[in-house]
């Protein structure tokens, strides 16, 4: 009976006769077919577009207003157009407008829809603030976007399945983490605010094979469940500092050779948890402010550094899996608090791994020398300068430094970065005599940090 009056209804309409609707009884839509797209009656002042019915057209026009009801749009009403380029709206529209074949809300705002059957390069407009959900979903031929200043939100599945898009001008301010499920073109990809302060929740980057690059920088508040899983070249991992309970998933990233996890601006993160897992390339970790932290089949690992992590969740209080960590050969401590679990130092004896501690946690060397366990004081091995952490002195560390001063809510450093940045007055913390101290040291005013 539906499909009788859907045929009905464009025959009238498309014999240019006056349609009218009778009074819908509550919560029963009448439904009908009208240029190809498939509308639903809301009220008796709307009509809404909810799909296609012929998925071969390769454009699209959407009426103002249909037997007087203004005619609004579903998300995704053209996801499987895989031919559609032109999607057209009358001027009169009092909700809707095209900008150069993409659908837009009136006036701009809100990007809607983009015509599946375009190949090439998209700018988004300046003035669009939000990319909405399926948006560009099944563009295939979609291969770069460019990011106006404008924008604020990318909401969930927005580039879902655009299979050969690699990259975006700028960062994309992604409020839910499943914006570019199905890229699997993508090379990099940073998620970011843009100058503004954003919270993404849900993070997911998963079966992206061509994935080199993930970076959260610090102007994402990060929420939820970070997962990354399947992304066989990636290699590298940036996380914003965090202000609550994160939960970090990394799985089967063999190429992954550089993961920065995040610290939590007020220096703990207790309920945080981490799991990394067969992710065979990984050489170094550096993780602070995790309650829980576990490791496995990480061949390559020689060595963890733990800042103020505080370790209770992990299987019978271990650290990490030592067996299938065979290449681990230091492990940090540079909290002043830190303690061990025994059974960690005797697998730190066993294997030969030498524990680098602070000279101030009085407690463990009494307690490593009982297990036969080697340690070293880290305050013998800073290299006094490298306040980034890099490797290297130079003016990459002044700026760090000065970035930490000013928004230390965006920029706190860690407890290597301390240690290795206080170098004016040793042990008065990080001041701007620190950065002056590098720069001179830099301009050969200086000959010792």
């Amino acid at each position: 009976m539906k499909k009788k009056l859907s045929i009905l209804s464009a025959a009238v309409l498309a014999a240019g006769q006056h349609l009218t609707f009778p009074v819908r009884a509550e919560n029963v839509p009448e439904t009908f077919v009208y240029g190809g797209l498939e509308y639903t009656v809301d009220s008796d002042q709307l009509v809404r577009l909810t799909g296609v019915a012929d998925t071969t057209l390769t454009e699209v026009s959407i009426p103002a207003v249909i037997d007087g009801r203004a005619v609004t749009v579903d998300n995704s009403p053209f996801s499987d157009c895989k031919d559609l380029v032109s999607i057209n709206v009358d001027t009169d529209s009092q909700t809707l407008e095209s900008k150069d074949g993409v659908l837009f809300s009136k006036g701009g705002d809100v990007l809607i829809a983009y015509p599946a059957g375009r190949a090439g390069e998209y700018a988004v407009p300046e003035g669009t603030a939000v990319i909405e959900e399926y948006s560009f979903e099944g563009a295939a031929g979609l291969t770069y976007v460019s990011i106006p200043d404008s924008l604020i939100q990318v909401n969930p599945n927005a580039f879902k399945n655009c299979t050969s898009l690699t990259g975006f001008s700028q960062g994309l301010p992604m409020t839910y983490g499943t914006a570019l499920d199905g890229c699997t073109a993508l090379t990099s990809v940073i998620v970011s605010g843009n100058d503004r302060s954003i919270t993404t929740a849900g993070v997911r980057f998963k079966d992206c094979q061509a994935l080199e690059s993930v970076v959260i920088d610090s102007s994402v508040e990060l929420i939820g469940t970070f997962t990354i899983q399947n992304c066989p070249v990636l290699k590298k991992l940036e996380f914003p500092c965090t202000s609550g309970e994160v939960r970090i998933v990394i799985n089967g990233c063999d190429s992954l050779e550089s993961v920065k996890l995040p610290a939590s601006e007020s220096g703990t993160a207790q309920g945080s948890t981490l799991g990394i897992s067969h992710c065979s390339s990984i050489k170094e970790l550096y993780i602070s402010d995790f309650s829980n932290f576990n490791t496995a089949n990480m061949e390559s690992l020689e060595t963890v550094r733990f800042g103020d992590a505080k370790i209770s969740g992990a299987p019978k209080g271990y650290i990490f899996d030592h067996e299938s960590c065979p290449a681990l050969k230091d492990v940090y401590y540079y909290d002043e608090a830190a303690s061990i679990d025994s059974a960690d130092a005797v697998k730190f004896a066993e294997k030969g791994i030498t524990v680098h501690i602070r000279k101030s946690a009085s407690r463990l060397p009494e307690f490593l020398d009982h297990y036969k366990a080697e340690y070293v004081f880290i305050e013998d091995e800073l290299l006094y300068g490298d306040a980034n952490f890099d490797g290297n002195v130079d003016m990459s560390d002044v700026v760090t430094i000065m970035q930490s001063l000013a928004a230390p809510e965006r920029y706190r450093l860690n407890k290597a970065q301390l240690l290795n940045g206080d170098v004016e007055s040793k042990g008065n913390g990080i001041t701007i005599m620190d950065a002056q101290m590098i720069q001179q040291f830099l301009l050969e005013l200086v000959k010792n940090l």
